[in-house]
């Protein structure tokens, strides 16, 4: 019951919230076998039991200590952090063949995996010391995100270094400076174009800062701490 309540409570784009979580459980099936509750998967013995007999242990030492003040919302939380962080080794595959990349990424930011720690999940992850010169310019970092096909670029010096970087690979760069604006208006929307690459599964490019600007700046700074989790 929990394996299907939270899965879709997560993980399916049509359930907004805890009640249609529960209501898309399947109780035949869950009265037949709790393992067989376990849709789409038929192996609990595999992976994906094992994890989510980890979990519900989990759960129900949790509802213990907490009595009745142990909400269902919470139950379900604990449920999927336990049994996501037990597949984290190998066992996400059958979740995204299910759900789609997008959606695991979206179930995962909402039950509180930091965005590096979603990617890593789903393959990717931050990668250090990369050192790739596009057009005589350098990126020695990158977060590999879950999207294929999909890149953008960040760092100092945007005409200088950033653009050139990403017209090299074909990448996308942030475009909506407007002079007009104060500069909090454009750092916020700055923001929300890293937010809209995140939420898409966005590969990020970080060509640093440069002889011109050493220091991160205000803008590249946020991108560094949205992205890398920079300080």
């Amino acid at each position: 019951m929990l394996a299907q309540a939270a899965m879709a409570y997560y993980f399916d784009p049509n359930v907004e919230n805890v009640g249609q979580a529960f209501e898309t459980v399947n109780w035949w099936q869950v009265g037949r076998s709790a393992a067989e509750g376990l849709i789409p998967w038929k192996t609990p013995g595999g992976k994906i039991g094992r994890a989510a007999a980890t979990a519900s242990g989990d759960v129900l030492a949790n509802a213990i200590y907490a009595g009745s003040s142990y909400s269902k919302s919470q139950a379900l939380q604990d449920f999927a952090v336990g049994f996501i962080g037990d597949l984290a080794g190998g066992g996400l595959g059958e979740l995204t063949a299910k759900y789609g990349s997008k959606a695991i990424a979206k179930g995962l930011s909402k039950m509180g995996f930091e965005y590096g720690d979603v990617n890593k999940m789903l393959g990717g992850g931050i990668k250090n010391n990369i050192n790739e010169t596009v057009n005589g310019v350098t990126a020695k970092r990158k977060m590999v995100g879950w999207a294929e096909g999909k890149v953008a670029v960040i760092g100092r010096d945007q005409k200088e270094r950033v653009n050139k970087f990403a017209e090299g690979i074909g990448a996308e760069t942030w475009d909506g400076f407007d002079i007009n604006l104060p500069e909090a208006e454009n750092i916020a929307n700055n923001k929300k174009w890293i937010q809209g690459l995140k939420d898409e599964g966005y590969t990020i490019y970080d060509t640093g800062t440069g002889p011109k600007s050493p220091d991160k700046g205000a803008y590249y700074g946020m991108e560094t701490k949205e992205v890398f989790d920079d300080n």
